[in-house]
Order: C-alpha cells, then structure tokens, then sequence
C-alpha cells in the first residue's frame, strides 16, 4: 500500500522498517547511557587510580630511605672485634683453622682440648669464609661479616622470587622487605660472623622450589627442593623446622583437591615424592650429619657430654617448660627483636580483620614462627640469636596483614600505610633503644679488651702452646685473638684438677705444654687456682689482670 506523505507518495512498509530501525536505535544508545559512568563515576575512577599511584610511590620512597638506613647502620661497627656478640668467635675460630689447611668434615674447634674436633653443624659457612679469605687476602674478622650479609642480600631477593608466586604485585613485596631490613634482629645478626643467615637462605630457597613444584608439578623442582632443604639442614638443624612446616601447610591447602581423590598412579607417584623429598631426605641427611658428629664428640673428654643424647634436654626442654609463664615471657621478649616491641603486633592483628582474604596465608606465617620454639624451648629460651631463624615468619605475618589492607579500598590504603609506618618507625625506635639488648650501643661500643689481652697472650707464649682456661666456658674470644689453641673447662664439669676426666683431658695434649693460665676471677674458687698454679707451675703472680679476667705464666 503506498500512501502520500509531505505531498510524496511513499510505501507504508519502508515507514514502518525506518520506524523500527529508530526505535532500536534508540533503545541502544538509552542502554550505552545507563551502562557508561557519569561524571561523578569517572571522577572517583580516577580518584582511585591517583590514589593508587601515590601508594605505589609512597611505599617505594618507604623502602628507598629504609634501604639506605639499614645498609648505614650495618657499617656500624664493621671493624669491631667479634668479642661484641656470643657465638661469633666460635664460628671464626673454626674458620680460622680450615683456612689453615685444617680438615673439613671433622673440622677444628680447638677450645676444648684434643683431640681438636668437636663438630656440631657442618661447617659450609665457614669454609666459605675461609675460602674468601683466602684468594682476596682478606681479614678474616670482616670476610666473615661480608659472607653472612651477602647470604642476607641473597635471602631477600629469594624472598622476593617466593612472593610472586603468590601473586603479590611487585610494589606490596616491598612491604615484606622494608619490614625485614629495619628489624633489629636482622639488622644486627646479619652483619655478624655466625651461620645464620646462611642457614635462613637455603631454607628460604628449599621453601620457594616447594611452592614452584605445587604449581609446575616438575619433578626437577621437588629434587631441588630437597637438595637445598638438606643443605639448611646441615648448616644448622633447628633452622629448618619452622620453613618445613610452613611449606607442608601450603602444600596440603594448594593440593587439597588432589588429596582427596587418589585415585590415579601418577596423583600418588606426585605426592609421594613430595613427601619424600621435602621431608624425608632434608631429615635423612641431617640424621647422617649427626651421626657422624657425635662418633666425633666422643673422642673428646669434653665432647662426651656434648653429643645429641647428652644434650637432648638441653636442645628441647622439657614439657613443663613450655607451660611455664617465665618460658613465654622470654620468649615474647625474643620476638621483640623483630619490631622494635611486642606491643606493636596488636595493629596487624586488627588489620587482618579487615583483610580477611589474607588470613590464611598469615595464620601459616604465624604457625612457621611458632615451630621453632615449640620444638627448641630451651634453646631459644636462652639464646637471643635463634628467633633469626624462623622471625622472619612473624614478619612476613605482619606484612600479610598490611598488604591486604593495601589491597583494599581507600580507607583500608590508608589503614595499611599507618601500621606499615608505625611498624617500620618502631622497629627503628628498638634497633636504638631495646627492650634488652641495645643493639646500636652494642655495634658502637668498645670491644677492643679482649682482643688486645689475646695480643698478649700470643706475644707471652709459644705457637704450640695450649692456654688452660677456667670459667669463660663457651666464649673462645681470648683462644681466637691470641691464635693458640686451648683447653676450657667447661663450668659443667667438675672443677677439680684431680678428677679423673681432668687428668685425662691433660694427658690427651701429649707433647704440647700449657703456655697460660686464664681464669674469670668471679667464677672460679681460690683452692683451684691455688692447685693450678701450684701444680703447672705457673707464677702465683697475675702477668695481667682486671675487673673480669686474670693471667699466669710458667715460672722460668
């Protein structure tokens, strides 16, 4: 039908598809407009993406200036003697004679008489040491600083490498590091000649290969897994039971789905050999290692009572120690370390309410902390140095806590940013002023007595000569910096010199002579100095003394 429209004569069906077209047309762009942002829309887009951008640059100018402050403060007493810290010259001794031509499985501790070896952990970090010492001709004091905070550097870049598997956006992993770098802990004992940043790095890096193997599911990564969780077992034990659970809770929560249903070869054949690898050989090897050195020990007048049977209690505690206030008071002034104060950790805590998408990633952060004094009560009840091993799971807990708010809205920005800068200005506060050890002070004090009084001892007796000495027990400053060998009595054994492991421990030396005698002047009793002097025939007059330490020397 065609009818006439504006004087022209038109067909009703072309009307009718034009009409429809515009219609549709219509209702299209009506569907644009309510789908397209408004103004007040685009507006808060880019509000969130300005926001966004200032975090990022925030957080970034945030680790620059902490980096600076931690590497300044690591030079801090750079050049002290190592008398500063325990356990530092017990590991440089020991360094000290491999780079002397010494033996490496069965390596020299000459503190406790001959025969010479007592070994405890195997001895990678301090071969290393020597090594280094070695072919850049070196002082061996600072080689052994440079070596454990390279093992330090190399333990955040693996942090680094682990967090991406993760999927944490490249500006929040400098949350985790900035909280390591200004840490107390970490600050002061990375810097020191000991193991353990050695031990944390190839723990660390046994943790990152367990987490590629859950994803990649290549054998290779399982074998290196393995490989390097042994070699943290042998650098030192008690470091690798906090890394080792952590990685079995991540593993069991990734691989849930595929445990529950067994049913293929090749599912169970997976399993097993992560299973064997990630817990059976590291515990394997380390077994092997302790075998062997407690068949060492015991060749030992000493040693005997230093092998893993002797020091079970010792290493473990007992169970009503770990029910006891006073252990876990202890215990929180250990973790106090790692932030500046205790007290701190209630900010993350409540910042995980509002980041709950995190909690299950820092609830495996907190179990890995607590591993350790779990199993080693006593150790860490005593030892200020062993919440290096598994503080960094606190930490990284902390960070979960932080990162999650990041992640959040602005008013959660906002939130994270304050913990992380109150964490960060309270870790600094305790690095200065602890709640116990001021490790600022300790870094910037003089250290220098005991090294000056080992250049005495080393210019008033013979190469071969052997020092005896009495009260200092596990603290081989004066043996190190007088470079002579020695006999220290341990408080734990029967201070007498007619008991009968004395006497053998005298006759073991052979032909080598006792060139001084050294006592603590407020741990040992008159009648014994009285039998020393009298019956080595040394001077009963000091050729040195001070408020803490007396020497003697043989008569001519």
């Amino acid at each position: 039908m065609r009818k006439k429209f504006f004087g022209e004569e038109v067909s009703t069906k072309w009307v009718a598809r034009g009409l429809t077209k515009t219609l549709r047309n219509f209702a299209q762009n009506l569907t644009e407009f309510r789908e397209s942002p408004n103004e007040a829309e685009t507006q808060s887009v880019k509000h969130r993406h300005f926001v966004d951008l200032g975090t990022d640059w925030l957080i970034l100018g945030i680790f620059g200036i902490c980096l600076a402050w931690a590497i300044l403060m690591a030079t801090r007493g750079w050049n002290n003697p190592l008398s500063e810290a325990p356990r530092q010259t017990q590991t440089a001794i020991t360094s000290y004679y491999l780079m002397r031509g010494g033996p490496f499985l069965n390596y020299e501790t000459p503190v406790l008489g001959a025969p010479w070896s007592v070994p405890f952990e195997f001895p990678l970090y301090q071969w290393l040491v020597a090594k280094t010492t070695r072919i850049f001709d070196m002082p061996l004091d600072q080689t052994g600083r440079f070596v454990s905070e390279l093992f330090f550097v190399l333990s955040l870049e693996l942090l680094w490498i682990l967090l991406s598997e993760f999927a944490i956006r490249p500006i929040f992993r400098l949350v985790f590091l900035t909280l390591v770098l200004v840490s107390p802990e970490y600050l002061f004992w990375s810097r020191a000649f000991v193991i353990e940043s050695t031990a944390v790095f190839f723990c660390l890096a046994y943790l990152l290969f367990v987490v590629r193997y859950i994803r990649t599911r290549n054998a290779i990564d399982a074998v290196l897994a393995g490989l390097l969780g042994a070699i943290g077992v042998l650098v030192k034990l008690t470091t690798f039971p906090s890394f080792a659970l952590a990685a079995g809770l991540i593993y069991v929560a990734k691989s849930w789905p595929d445990l529950k249903q067994l049913k293929s070869r090749k599912v169970v054949f997976r399993h097993a050999l992560a299973l064997v690898m990630f817990v059976c050989f590291p515990l394997f090897i380390g077994w092997l290692w302790v075998r062997h050195s407690d068949q060492i020990k015991v060749l030992n007048v000493a040693g005997v009572h230093l092998t893993s049977a002797a020091l079970r209690s010792w290493n473990f505690g007992t169970l009503a120690q770990r029910f006891f206030p006073r252990t876990w008071g202890w215990l929180l002034l250990r973790s106090s370390y790692l932030l500046g104060s205790i007290k701190i950790l209630l900010l993350p805590l409540v910042g995980l309410y509002f980041a709950r998408h995190r909690v299950g990633v820092a609830l495996i952060s907190i179990a890995g902390f607590l591993a350790a004094p779990l199993i080693f009560t006593n150790l860490h009840v005593h030892h200020n140095y062993y919440v290096y091993a598994n503080g960094g799971f606190l930490i990284a807990a902390v960070a979960w806590s932080i990162v999650g708010l990041l992640e959040g809205s602005n008013w959660r920005k906002l939130a994270g940013l304050a913990i992380f800068s109150i964490c960060i200005l309270c870790s600094i506060a305790g690095y200065y002023d602890g709640p116990h050890d001021k490790y600022y002070e300790i870094q910037t004090g003089d250290w220098t007595q005991e090294k000056r009084l080992g250049g005495l001892i080393k210019r008033s007796t013979a190469p071969e000569d052997v020092l005896l000495i009495f009260g200092l027990d596990w603290s081989p400053d004066l043996a190190y910096y007088s470079e002579r060998r020695a006999l220290m009595w341990p408080k734990w054994m029967a201070q007498d010199m007619d008991d009968p492991e004395f006497q053998e421990a005298l006759k073991r030396l052979g032909d080598r002579q006792i060139g001084a005698l050294i006592i603590a002047k407020d741990k040992v009793d008159s009648l014994l100095l009285a039998q020393a002097t009298t019956r080595l025939r040394f001077i009963e007059t000091p050729a040195y003394e001070d408020s803490t330490v007396a020497m003697y020397l043989r008569a001519p």
